[in-house]
């Protein structure tokens, strides 16, 4: 279960707490998990309200119908489990009360299909900014293409190396049967390429039927759709299930085909993420203004997740009486989600140390430096808010509270620009910089796939040809890089 932010009790601390916590909880602290069925219930008048004759209303009425037909029964007796006293305790003795409360907040986050709390007229306008705002920015994003394959540290720190390596090989040696097969046996794969990432989820269940925009959107987050499944996800399934089929996962026998597919599934879910319910923490889920706050952290959500429970498990191997073999643990799993990863995107997206730096502080001291700040953006990027600071400290960019601030600064610089419009004319020359805000303004408001990439790669191009670049090129391999990673970095 996600546990973003909300970290994990000690187990002193939780049983210290649970009795009171447990009697707040039972005396309405926490509403029993139910689907919503009032429309089960007869029509009594409509209570002094106004009547809503919006066409929502009746795609929100056959969503409610269509959860409560498929998750009421499962979604009570799952209720009805976490509240019984002995796994209740359990849990919390294990997790902590933080842990448990997450639960039951996810179990009706379920309930309710993931809907976030009303914030009336102005919820469409904010979701809509960042749906836009998503497909303009991460839509045919060659930086996220091009590391979608680092999630592969992830699959190796639940299975192993070797258990990875069977999976891409058998992957590989012959993908479209593997495709075909996994699809047959797993329904869950064959739907995580429609919620890699929450927006996507968004766009592709929503009940209405998809227009030309949302397919465009659609359209434009296939290739990082194809590079993750194609890269990690399937071969990180094949190793998964084979690792269960050959006995070597608890409690699941050798040759139990349909446990093997279960824990493949779960492998896939936990550590390369989806867009779905299940696998975001609660901050994310809340309302729209939450969702704009928490945009592109699905994945690194799954970090966390992975980087909280290596550190409980040490934290228990230590009270157990094997300290080394905790700490050995914790740094293998922390090798595996942040140091590695941080050492290969950094060399792959962020600007490595020029001769000035080198001559400032030695080669050595230049390229250690470098490295510790990769690392702390890598390890930043797992908590919301702090990695858009240090994500600005670290690239030298301005600080934004959220990526959908992109999509109204794009709007206002715009629009500034177009009141001067006659000035540049007279002047018989458009500015570069103007020419750039206009077309992020409109790949913004249209939520054109591909936006950021396009302007970089053709800002930094016109900077190449004038000789105006911060940081000339010293290769034509580094040129490439800023062209279509870095920018004039």
């Amino acid at each position: 279960f996600p546990l973003q932010y909300d970290g994990h009790l000690s187990n002193r601390v939780a049983i210290e707490r649970q009795e009171d916590i447990l009697k707040s909880n039972q005396h309405g602290g926490f509403s029993h998990a139910n689907t919503r069925h009032g429309f089960t219930n007869a029509r009594v008048g409509s209570g002094g309200r106004p009547v809503t004759l919006s066409i929502n209303v009746l795609m929100n009425h056959l969503e409610d119908v269509t959860q409560d037909i498929s998750f009421r029964e499962a979604v009570i007796k799952a209720d009805r489990l976490l509240r019984q006293p002995k796994l209740r305790d359990a849990i919390v003795n294990t997790i902590g009360m933080t842990g448990y409360d997450r639960m039951r907040e996810i179990l009706v986050k379920v309930a309710t299909g993931g809907r976030g709390e009303n914030m009336g007229p102005m919820a469409e306008i904010l979701r809509k900014a960042r749906l836009n705002a998503s497909a303009a920015i991460m839509g045919a994003n060659i930086r996220v293409i091009f590391t979608q394959p680092l999630g592969l540290f992830q699959s190796i720190e639940r299975i192993g190396s070797g258990r990875m390596m069977q999976g891409l090989t058998e992957f590989f040696l012959n993908p479209m049967k593997a495709i075909r097969e996994i699809h047959q046996q797993s329904p869950f794969m064959r739907e995580r390429g429609k919620m890699l990432t929450r927006e996507l989820d968004d766009i592709a269940h929503k009940i209405e039927m998809p227009n030309i925009s949302d397919r465009i959107k659609e359209a434009g987050f296939k290739p990082i759709v194809w590079i993750d499944v194609i890269t990690v996800a399937y071969p990180t399934w094949l190793g998964a299930k084979a690792k269960a089929m050959a006995g070597k996962v608890k409690n699941i026998a050798p040759e139990n085909e349909a446990e093997a597919i279960k824990y493949a599934d779960s492998v896939v879910r936990l550590t390369q993420g989806t867009g779905a319910p299940e696998n975001m923490s609660m901050i994310q889920q809340r309302n729209e203004f939450y969702k704009d706050a928490t945009m592109f952290g699905s994945y690194f959500n799954t970090t966390m997740n992975m980087q909280s429970e290596a550190i409980e498990k040490a934290i228990q191997q230590g009270e157990d009486g094997s300290k080394l073999k905790g700490a050995g643990s914790l740094l293998y799993t922390t090798t595996l989600l942040s140091l590695a990863p941080a050492l290969l995107a950094g060399l792959l997206l962020e600007k490595v140390p020029d001769e000035d730096e080198e001559d400032e502080h030695g080669q050595v001291g230049a390229w250690v430096r470098w490295y510790f700040l990769m690392l702390a953006n890598q390890m930043g990027a797992q908590v919301f808010i702090a990695r858009d600071l240090i994500n600005a400290a670290v690239t030298q960019f301005d600080y934004s509270f959220s990526p959908i601030e992109s999509f109204f600064t794009s709007l206002i610089r715009a629009g500034k620009d177009l009141t001067k419009i006659d000035e540049y004319i007279e002047e018989g020359e458009l500015p570069a910089k103007v020419i750039k805000n206009i077309a992020r303004a409109v790949g913004m408001l249209k939520g054109i796939p591909g936006t950021s990439s396009i302007i970089r790669f053709f800002d930094t191009l016109h900077k190449m040809e004038a000789d105006e670049l911060k940081n000339p090129p010293r290769s034509e391999l580094e040129a490439a890089k800023k062209l279509l990673l870095t920018g004039d970095r």
